[in-house]
């Protein structure tokens, strides 16, 4: 799936893991080793609607 914020054009496929950093409102999305992409987000509704469009699930120990 590709989804687009502002002038990033993300493939889904190719994500292997998302730092998310709530406080500051921004992901670094990790494509490989060497390659990641920090995409920052006006508000938090904006960030936890794009995660929850990625399928993120809160999970509770």
């Amino acid at each position: 799936m590709l989804l687009q914020v502002d002038n990033v054009v993300i493939n889904t496929d190719q994500i292997q893991l998302i730092k998310i950093d709530d406080q500051a409102n921004y992901v670094i999305i990790f494509f490989s080793d060497t390659h990641s992409r920090k995409v920052s987000f006006p508000n938090y509704d904006d960030l936890d609607r794009f995660l929850t469009k990625l399928g993120r699930k809160d999970h509770f120990a």
